[in-house]
Protein backbone atom coordinates (compact mmCIF):
# COMPACT_ATOMS: atom_id res chain seq x y z
CA UNK A 1 0.00 0.00 0.00
CA UNK A 2 2.86 2.61 0.59
CA UNK A 3 4.14 2.05 -2.53
CA UNK A 4 1.21 3.28 -4.19
CA UNK A 5 0.78 6.37 -1.94
CA UNK A 6 4.32 7.41 -2.35
CA UNK A 7 3.97 7.24 -6.26
CA UNK A 8 0.85 8.80 -6.29
CA UNK A 9 2.22 11.44 -3.74
CA UNK A 10 5.28 11.91 -6.18
CA UNK A 11 3.83 12.01 -9.92
CA UNK A 12 0.00 13.03 -9.51
CA UNK A 13 -2.38 13.20 -12.08
CA UNK A 14 -4.37 10.27 -13.97
CA UNK A 15 -1.50 9.06 -15.23
CA UNK A 16 0.27 8.57 -11.90
CA UNK A 17 -3.09 7.07 -10.97
CA UNK A 18 -2.85 3.89 -13.68
CA UNK A 19 1.06 3.62 -12.68
CA UNK A 20 0.50 3.08 -9.31
CA UNK A 21 -2.51 0.64 -9.94
CA UNK A 22 -0.12 -1.48 -12.14
CA UNK A 23 2.65 -1.42 -9.23
CA UNK A 24 -0.13 -2.34 -6.79
CA UNK A 25 -0.67 -5.13 -9.21
CA UNK A 26 2.68 -6.55 -9.90
CA UNK A 27 3.43 -5.64 -5.81
CA UNK A 28 0.41 -7.98 -5.25
CA UNK A 29 1.56 -10.91 -7.73
CA UNK A 30 4.95 -11.41 -5.91
CA UNK A 31 3.14 -10.94 -2.18
CA UNK A 32 -0.48 -12.67 -2.33
CA UNK A 33 -2.62 -10.50 0.71
CA UNK A 34 -5.29 -12.94 1.68
CA UNK A 35 -9.15 -12.17 0.97
CA UNK A 36 -9.67 -11.53 4.45
CA UNK A 37 -6.89 -8.50 4.41
CA UNK A 38 -6.93 -7.64 0.77
CA UNK A 39 -7.69 -4.06 0.09
CA UNK A 40 -8.91 -2.92 -3.11
CA UNK A 41 -6.64 -0.08 -5.05
CA UNK A 42 -9.71 1.92 -5.25
CA UNK A 43 -9.92 2.30 -1.81
CA UNK A 44 -6.15 3.16 -1.71
CA UNK A 45 -6.92 6.35 -3.48
CA UNK A 46 -8.37 8.01 -0.49
CA UNK A 47 -6.03 6.68 2.28
CA UNK A 48 -4.11 9.97 1.76
CA UNK A 49 -6.87 12.31 3.20
CA UNK A 50 -7.52 10.16 5.99
CA UNK A 51 -4.96 10.72 7.98
CA UNK A 52 -4.60 13.21 10.25
CA UNK A 53 -3.03 16.20 9.86
CA UNK A 54 -0.60 17.13 12.81
CA UNK A 55 -0.35 20.70 14.31
CA UNK A 56 1.48 22.27 17.23
CA UNK A 57 -0.36 25.12 19.13
CA UNK A 58 1.06 27.24 22.39
CA UNK A 59 -1.87 29.23 23.69
CA UNK A 60 -0.30 32.20 25.64
CA UNK A 61 -1.51 34.10 28.71
CA UNK A 62 0.01 36.49 30.67
CA UNK A 63 -1.17 34.46 33.91
CA UNK A 64 -1.71 35.42 37.36
CA UNK A 65 -0.69 34.64 40.88
CA UNK A 66 -2.30 31.05 42.25
CA UNK A 67 -2.40 32.26 45.94
CA UNK A 68 -2.43 35.41 47.72
CA UNK A 69 1.09 34.58 48.96
CA UNK A 70 2.49 34.59 45.53
CA UNK A 71 0.64 38.08 44.57
CA UNK A 72 4.21 40.15 45.14
CA UNK A 73 6.24 37.41 43.65
CA UNK A 74 3.84 37.84 40.77
CA UNK A 75 4.09 41.64 40.60
CA UNK A 76 7.76 41.77 40.88
CA UNK A 77 7.92 39.91 37.46
CA UNK A 78 5.03 42.43 35.86
CA UNK A 79 7.37 45.24 36.79
CA UNK A 80 10.40 43.91 35.69
CA UNK A 81 9.27 43.51 32.36
CA UNK A 82 11.03 46.42 29.98
CA UNK A 83 7.57 46.78 27.78
CA UNK A 84 5.25 47.20 30.93
CA UNK A 85 7.74 49.75 32.80
CA UNK A 86 9.81 51.16 29.54
CA UNK A 87 13.01 53.17 30.43
CA UNK A 88 16.50 51.80 31.62
CA UNK A 89 17.38 49.27 33.70
CA UNK A 90 17.65 51.91 36.78
CA UNK A 91 14.23 52.61 36.40
CA UNK A 92 13.39 48.58 36.20
CA UNK A 93 15.14 47.83 39.60
CA UNK A 94 13.36 50.85 41.31
CA UNK A 95 9.77 49.36 39.95
CA UNK A 96 10.27 46.07 40.81
CA UNK A 97 11.17 46.61 44.20
CA UNK A 98 8.88 50.05 45.45
CA UNK A 99 5.84 48.78 43.31
CA UNK A 100 5.38 45.48 44.86
CA UNK A 101 6.28 46.97 48.48
CA UNK A 102 3.38 49.50 48.03
CA UNK A 103 1.28 47.41 46.17
CA UNK A 104 1.19 43.75 47.34
CA UNK A 105 -1.51 44.56 50.29
CA UNK A 106 -4.12 45.96 48.32
CA UNK A 107 -3.36 43.37 45.71
CA UNK A 108 -3.62 40.57 48.15
CA UNK A 109 -6.54 42.07 49.34
CA UNK A 110 -8.60 42.14 45.93
CA UNK A 111 -7.36 38.37 44.90
CA UNK A 112 -8.23 37.56 48.43
CA UNK A 113 -11.94 38.52 47.46
CA UNK A 114 -12.86 36.45 44.53
CA UNK A 115 -11.39 33.43 46.00
CA UNK A 116 -7.75 33.84 46.61
CA UNK A 117 -6.24 33.29 43.35
CA UNK A 118 -6.24 34.03 39.54
CA UNK A 119 -8.04 31.36 37.55
CA UNK A 120 -6.00 32.09 34.40
CA UNK A 121 -3.82 29.24 33.82
CA UNK A 122 -7.00 27.04 34.64
CA UNK A 123 -9.15 28.56 32.09
CA UNK A 124 -6.45 28.56 29.33
CA UNK A 125 -5.46 24.58 30.04
CA UNK A 126 -9.80 24.11 30.01
CA UNK A 127 -9.68 26.36 26.72
CA UNK A 128 -6.38 24.04 25.32
CA UNK A 129 -8.41 20.70 25.55
CA UNK A 130 -11.23 22.28 23.43
CA UNK A 131 -9.75 23.51 21.10
CA UNK A 132 -7.76 19.58 20.83
CA UNK A 133 -11.05 18.16 20.44
CA UNK A 134 -12.53 20.71 18.12
CA UNK A 135 -10.17 19.94 15.48
CA UNK A 136 -9.86 16.45 16.12
CA UNK A 137 -13.47 16.48 14.95
CA UNK A 138 -11.96 17.91 11.37
CA UNK A 139 -9.50 15.17 11.16
CA UNK A 140 -6.41 17.71 12.29
CA UNK A 141 -4.25 16.52 15.24
CA UNK A 142 -3.55 19.03 17.20
CA UNK A 143 -1.28 18.63 20.24
CA UNK A 144 -1.48 21.93 22.73
CA UNK A 145 0.21 23.75 25.66
CA UNK A 146 -0.17 26.31 27.91
CA UNK A 147 2.51 29.07 28.63
CA UNK A 148 1.86 32.16 30.89
CA UNK A 149 4.47 35.14 30.60
CA UNK A 150 4.60 35.99 34.21
CA UNK A 151 3.59 32.70 35.89
CA UNK A 152 4.28 28.82 35.10
CA UNK A 153 4.95 27.31 32.94
CA UNK A 154 6.62 30.09 31.71
CA UNK A 155 6.98 30.62 27.64
CA UNK A 156 9.89 28.44 27.45
CA UNK A 157 8.79 25.78 29.27
CA UNK A 158 5.39 25.68 27.59
CA UNK A 159 7.14 25.62 24.25
CA UNK A 160 9.36 22.79 25.59
CA UNK A 161 6.42 20.71 26.06
CA UNK A 162 5.80 21.10 22.36
CA UNK A 163 9.53 20.11 21.19
CA UNK A 164 9.85 16.92 19.28
CA UNK A 165 11.73 16.04 16.11
CA UNK A 166 9.55 15.95 13.07
CA UNK A 167 6.92 18.11 14.53
CA UNK A 168 5.58 21.23 12.40
CA UNK A 169 6.32 24.92 13.76
CA UNK A 170 4.63 26.02 16.84
CA UNK A 171 1.48 28.38 16.20
CA UNK A 172 1.34 30.33 19.19
CA UNK A 173 -2.10 31.82 19.99
CA UNK A 174 -1.88 35.62 22.14
CA UNK A 175 -5.07 35.40 24.27
CA UNK A 176 -5.73 39.29 24.43
CA UNK A 177 -8.72 40.87 22.28
CA UNK A 178 -6.52 43.24 20.82
CA UNK A 179 -2.97 43.35 20.39
CA UNK A 180 -0.70 45.89 22.18
CA UNK A 181 3.22 45.92 22.99
CA UNK A 182 2.90 45.37 26.94
CA UNK A 183 1.46 41.92 26.46
CA UNK A 184 1.33 40.63 22.89
CA UNK A 185 4.36 42.45 22.02
CA UNK A 186 6.54 41.46 25.32
CA UNK A 187 4.92 37.63 24.25
CA UNK A 188 6.31 37.56 21.14
CA UNK A 189 9.68 39.19 21.97
CA UNK A 190 10.08 36.05 25.38
CA UNK A 191 8.79 33.26 22.57
CA UNK A 192 11.35 34.54 19.74
CA UNK A 193 13.81 34.22 22.46
CA UNK A 194 12.96 31.16 23.81
CA UNK A 195 12.30 29.50 20.21
CA UNK A 196 16.21 30.48 19.27
CA UNK A 197 17.85 28.72 22.61
CA UNK A 198 15.74 25.48 21.86
CA UNK A 199 15.68 25.33 18.24
CA UNK A 200 12.21 24.86 18.01
CA UNK A 201 10.03 26.76 15.10
CA UNK A 202 7.19 29.38 15.94
CA UNK A 203 4.80 30.66 13.21
CA UNK A 204 3.84 34.04 13.25
CA UNK A 205 0.50 32.99 15.29
CA UNK A 206 -2.86 34.02 16.06
CA UNK A 207 -2.44 37.94 17.50
CA UNK A 208 -6.00 39.48 16.67
CA UNK A 209 -8.29 37.52 18.20
CA UNK A 210 -10.46 40.95 18.61
CA UNK A 211 -11.20 40.62 15.09
CA UNK A 212 -12.32 37.29 14.50
CA UNK A 213 -16.10 37.21 13.23
CA UNK A 214 -16.84 34.76 16.02
CA UNK A 215 -15.51 37.51 18.65
CA UNK A 216 -18.01 39.79 16.84
CA UNK A 217 -21.11 37.94 16.42
CA UNK A 218 -20.11 36.33 20.02
CA UNK A 219 -20.23 39.66 22.07
CA UNK A 220 -23.41 40.75 19.84
CA UNK A 221 -25.48 37.83 20.60
CA UNK A 222 -24.87 38.51 24.49
CA UNK A 223 -25.50 41.62 24.16
CA UNK A 224 -28.96 41.61 22.36
CA UNK A 225 -29.99 38.77 24.48
CA UNK A 226 -29.30 40.84 27.76
CA UNK A 227 -31.12 44.28 26.78
CA UNK A 228 -34.66 44.07 27.83
CA UNK A 229 -35.88 47.76 27.48
CA UNK A 230 -34.13 49.06 24.27
CA UNK A 231 -34.33 52.97 24.23
CA UNK A 232 -33.85 52.78 27.84
CA UNK A 233 -30.49 50.72 27.40
CA UNK A 234 -26.95 52.18 26.78
CA UNK A 235 -24.19 49.84 26.11
CA UNK A 236 -21.25 50.04 27.88
CA UNK A 237 -17.88 48.68 25.91
CA UNK A 238 -15.60 48.73 28.36
CA UNK A 239 -11.21 47.85 27.90
CA UNK A 240 -8.50 47.56 29.90
CA UNK A 241 -6.83 51.45 29.80
CA UNK A 242 -3.06 51.91 29.15
CA UNK A 243 -0.92 54.63 29.51
CA UNK A 244 -1.10 57.50 27.46
CA UNK A 245 3.04 57.44 26.83
CA UNK A 246 2.70 53.57 25.59
CA UNK A 247 0.15 54.68 22.97
CA UNK A 248 1.58 57.72 21.98
CA UNK A 249 4.95 55.68 21.11
CA UNK A 250 2.39 54.34 18.13
CA UNK A 251 1.47 50.78 20.34
CA UNK A 252 -1.95 49.48 18.06
CA UNK A 253 -3.98 49.05 20.82
CA UNK A 254 -6.39 52.20 20.35
CA UNK A 255 -7.14 51.13 17.03
CA UNK A 256 -7.61 47.66 17.57
CA UNK A 257 -9.86 48.19 19.84
CA UNK A 258 -11.93 50.22 17.41
CA UNK A 259 -11.76 48.02 14.71
CA UNK A 260 -13.87 45.52 17.03
CA UNK A 261 -15.91 47.42 18.13
CA UNK A 262 -17.19 48.79 14.43
CA UNK A 263 -17.58 45.15 13.83
CA UNK A 264 -20.11 44.35 16.65
CA UNK A 265 -21.48 48.03 16.48
CA UNK A 266 -22.28 46.43 12.71
CA UNK A 267 -24.67 43.98 14.26
CA UNK A 268 -26.24 45.69 17.08
CA UNK A 269 -29.13 47.43 15.05
CA UNK A 270 -28.89 51.10 16.49
CA UNK A 271 -28.21 50.19 20.43
CA UNK A 272 -27.05 53.16 21.90
CA UNK A 273 -23.16 52.28 22.55
CA UNK A 274 -20.53 54.20 24.36
CA UNK A 275 -16.68 52.89 24.91
CA UNK A 276 -14.71 52.93 28.18
CA UNK A 277 -11.36 52.70 29.36
CA UNK A 278 -11.56 50.58 32.72
CA UNK A 279 -9.05 50.04 35.43
CA UNK A 280 -6.71 53.09 35.05
CA UNK A 281 -3.94 52.92 37.34
CA UNK A 282 -3.22 56.54 36.82
CA UNK A 283 -4.31 60.23 35.52
CA UNK A 284 -2.53 59.92 32.26
CA UNK A 285 -4.24 56.72 30.97
CA UNK A 286 -6.11 56.23 28.28
CA UNK A 287 -10.25 57.09 29.12
CA UNK A 288 -13.12 58.15 29.79
CA UNK A 289 -13.17 55.89 32.91
CA UNK A 290 -15.79 53.50 32.88
CA UNK A 291 -17.49 55.23 35.74
CA UNK A 292 -17.44 58.70 33.65
CA UNK A 293 -18.99 57.05 30.47
CA UNK A 294 -21.95 55.43 32.91
CA UNK A 295 -22.35 58.81 34.41
CA UNK A 296 -22.68 60.26 30.49
CA UNK A 297 -24.89 57.72 29.35
CA UNK A 298 -27.13 58.78 32.75
CA UNK A 299 -27.34 62.17 32.26
CA UNK A 300 -28.45 61.38 28.70
CA UNK A 301 -31.45 59.41 29.98
CA UNK A 302 -30.46 56.06 29.92
CA UNK A 303 -31.68 53.93 32.47
CA UNK A 304 -30.54 50.52 32.23
CA UNK A 305 -26.49 49.56 31.61
CA UNK A 306 -25.45 46.43 29.92
CA UNK A 307 -21.42 46.04 30.82
CA UNK A 308 -19.62 43.81 28.18
CA UNK A 309 -16.08 43.16 28.95
CA UNK A 310 -14.26 43.16 25.50
CA UNK A 311 -10.12 43.48 27.09
CA UNK A 312 -10.97 39.83 28.89
CA UNK A 313 -11.53 36.10 27.83
CA UNK A 314 -12.12 34.98 31.24
CA UNK A 315 -12.57 36.31 34.40
CA UNK A 316 -10.37 38.15 36.37
CA UNK A 317 -9.84 40.79 39.16
CA UNK A 318 -10.81 43.87 36.28
CA UNK A 319 -14.04 42.27 35.88
CA UNK A 320 -14.90 40.66 39.28
CA UNK A 321 -13.96 43.88 41.21
CA UNK A 322 -13.82 46.77 38.96
CA UNK A 323 -16.58 45.83 37.13
CA UNK A 324 -18.77 43.90 39.06
CA UNK A 325 -18.60 46.05 42.41
CA UNK A 326 -16.88 49.03 42.07
CA UNK A 327 -18.89 50.23 38.98
CA UNK A 328 -21.68 48.32 39.78
CA UNK A 329 -21.80 50.79 43.30
CA UNK A 330 -21.40 53.95 40.92
CA UNK A 331 -24.20 52.81 38.41
CA UNK A 332 -26.76 52.13 41.00
CA UNK A 333 -25.88 55.44 43.15
CA UNK A 334 -26.22 57.33 39.92
CA UNK A 335 -29.68 56.14 39.80
CA UNK A 336 -29.56 53.02 36.91
CA UNK A 337 -32.38 50.95 37.69
CA UNK A 338 -30.71 47.99 36.48
CA UNK A 339 -27.10 47.62 35.14
CA UNK A 340 -25.58 43.88 34.03
CA UNK A 341 -22.10 42.88 33.59
CA UNK A 342 -21.99 40.11 30.66
CA UNK A 343 -19.54 37.07 31.24
CA UNK A 344 -16.83 36.66 29.77
CA UNK A 345 -16.04 34.81 26.28
CA UNK A 346 -15.03 31.51 28.13
CA UNK A 347 -18.02 32.09 30.14
CA UNK A 348 -20.32 32.45 27.20
CA UNK A 349 -18.94 29.83 25.69
CA UNK A 350 -17.51 31.41 22.05
CA UNK A 351 -13.50 31.77 23.02
CA UNK A 352 -12.81 28.63 21.55
CA UNK A 353 -14.93 29.67 18.41
CA UNK A 354 -12.60 32.76 18.38
CA UNK A 355 -9.38 30.59 18.65
CA UNK A 356 -10.52 27.97 16.16
CA UNK A 357 -11.70 30.31 13.31
CA UNK A 358 -8.05 32.77 14.26
CA UNK A 359 -6.12 28.84 13.76
CA UNK A 360 -7.84 27.93 10.86
CA UNK A 361 -7.30 31.39 8.61
CA UNK A 362 -3.53 31.17 10.15
CA UNK A 363 -3.32 27.57 8.88
CA UNK A 364 -5.21 28.29 5.16
CA UNK A 365 -7.65 25.35 6.84
CA UNK A 366 -11.55 26.05 5.94
CA UNK A 367 -13.95 27.32 8.55
CA UNK A 368 -16.51 25.41 9.55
Amino acid sequence: MWIMEMMAWKLGGRRTENVAKSAFSIFHSLFPISASRRVEPALLENTMSTVPEKRMVLLVTMGGPRSVGKVKTYLRRVFSDPYITGGGAVKRWFLRHIIPHMATGETQARYASIGGKSTALEDAQQLARQVTETFATRNVTVQCSVATRYDTPDIEGGLMMLAGSGNPPVTPVYLFPHETSTMTGSCADVLGQASARLGIAVASGVRHLGNTTSYARGWADAIKAAVREPRDTFVLLSCHSLPLAIVERGDPYVSEVERSIGLIKSRLEGLACGLAYQSRRGKKWLGPTAEAAAADAYEQGFRELIVVPLSFVSESTETLVDLDRELRDSALALGFRRMERLGTPDRLGFLCSMVVEGLCEEWGLEQQ
